[in-house]
């Protein structure tokens, strides 16, 4: 255990500074006003690569499917409208008899409870941290309610002003309101409210105040507060009554809505065309066997978001890092501003990935440096170890020192900008907007 931690830090050592200092002095040479250094090491470095190049990533695939498929026995009645499918077993006559129609009418409840904190970690398209911080700023400027609540709720005089809000901004429609609200006697005098827009926050978004992520989440809400308020669709239920072999069959036959212009979101009310009563002739198409063969293409993204413990599960099954220092390599490349918290890299983290990737430095490369040190057992094997160590790196390096690949940062308005040190930190320069830009 003596000889192989020394060999790790014989290999931390040579391979880390070694391509740090290296990589360090390329950035200056471009950007001379920065003082930071640019960090390479055998383990983050691979780490890195591996996360870039899983964002954004799609490939093309041809699939071939060969299936067997039985087609259902299928009843027609024959009219002057055509045939018309109706969902009975095939009776035993050739005729069968529309007796009547009888309507039913019922409410379709669309009003939902306001969103809790759980909905809205789930809903919106951020990371639950990045969610809750968009929430708080709206609190703490008066536009949302406070964004840690298990309540689904609010007051009934709190919803009456939300309703005379919505209305004032044509952001929902007359028939919506607060009475459709359903909201339980013991809920509406919990201290707790839902998260919903207050009145300035509905104010502010209709004015264009709240901007950038701030108003994609106040627009979510803002769907929210109608839904909570969505009268209920009215839809009436046609039934035909026939006479099948001298039974009475009751067969749902259309479905209409009376307010369609009240629905959420989509509804479909189909139906059979309205036919005289009377006696029809009957059509019985049976089961038949049939094989299906369809061959396409489709991409298949293999992007996704990864969380510290997967990153930490890539390294264990690729050999990198230990048991002891696996779960610090996520933190070191955020402290070295490569990585935001979700795990994604920013423009730093995506021009030092290309340029370990070109180097060759790779989790292979990575892991045969631990097999080779799992396999040392005594002092007198360091000094070969270190000359192999020695002669990777020189590899590298000369990798480095010929490399192709371009650096360059792009601000928000796509200009090209410069990397500096500030006292906050290390941020891109536009020399064109004449300001300071986040990696």
């Amino acid at each position: 255990m003596l000889t192989q931690g020394l060999a790790r830090n014989l290999a931390d050592t040579i391979v880390g500074l070694n391509l740090t200092k290296a990589l360090t002095l390329l950035f200056k040479q471009r950007y001379s006003q920065l003082t930071q250094g640019i960090s390479m090491g055998r383990v983050q470095s691979p780490l890195l690569s591996y996360i870039r190049s899983r964002v954004g990533i799609s490939y093309r695939k041809r699939c071939e499917t060969t299936v067997d498929r039985w087609n259902p026995t299928r009843v027609y009645i024959t009219t002057d409208e055509g045939d018309i499918e109706i969902p009975i077993s095939p009776p035993r006559n050739e005729q069968i008899e529309l007796v009547k129609y009888e309507e039913e009418e019922e409410e379709i409840k669309q009003a939902e409870p306001f969103p809790n904190t759980s909905d809205v970690q789930s809903e919106l398209p951020f990371s639950p941290e990045v969610s809750m911080s968009i929430l708080e700023s709206l609190y703490l400027k008066g536009f949302a309610s406070y964004p840690r609540t298990r309540s689904h709720f609010l007051p009934m005089d709190v919803i009456e002003g939300l309703e005379r809000k919505m209305k004032e901004h044509g952001y929902m429609p007359e028939s919506f309101g607060a009475g459709h609200a359903e909201i339980p006697e013991e809920e509406s005098r919990l201290p707790h409210w839902a998260i919903t827009l207050t009145e300035e926050g509905i104010d502010a978004l209709a004015r264009g105040i709240i901007k950038g992520r701030e108003k994609i989440v106040a627009e979510y809400l803002i769907t929210k507060i109608a839904r909570a308020m969505a009268p209920p669709l009215r839809v009436v239920t046609k039934y035909a009554v026939l006479n099948v072999d001298g039974k009475v069959e009751r067969v749902e036959w259309a479905e209409r809505c009376e307010n369609p212009e009240d629905a959420i979101g989509y509804h479909r009310f189909a139906g059979r065309p309205d036919i005289e009563l009377g006696i029809y002739d009957v059509k019985v198409i049976r089961p038949r066997k049939e094989d299906i063969s369809t061959l396409y293409e489709a991409y298949e993204p293999s992007f996704r978001v990864f969380s510290n413990k997967d990153l930490v599960e890539w390294m264990e099954r690729h050999g990198l890092g230990t048991e002891a220092t696996r779960h610090t390599f996520p933190v070191v490349l955020r402290q070295r501003n490569y990585i935001d918290r979700e795990n994604l890299p920013n423009q730093l983290g995506e021009a030092v990935a290309t340029i370990i990737d070109e180097l060759g430095l790779s989790p292979e490369l990575t892991a045969e440096m631990e097999s080779r040190i799992e396999k040392l057992e005594k002092l007198s094997d360091l000094d070969d170890f270190k000359s192999w160590i020695i002669e990777v790196t020189e590899n590298l390096l000369d990798e480095l020192k010929h490399g192709q690949s371009e650096i360059r940062f792009i601000c928000p308005k796509e200009h090209e900008a410069i990397l500096v040190n500030t006292k906050n930190g290390l941020f891109m320069r536009c020399e064109i907007c004449k300001r300071f830009y986040k990696l």
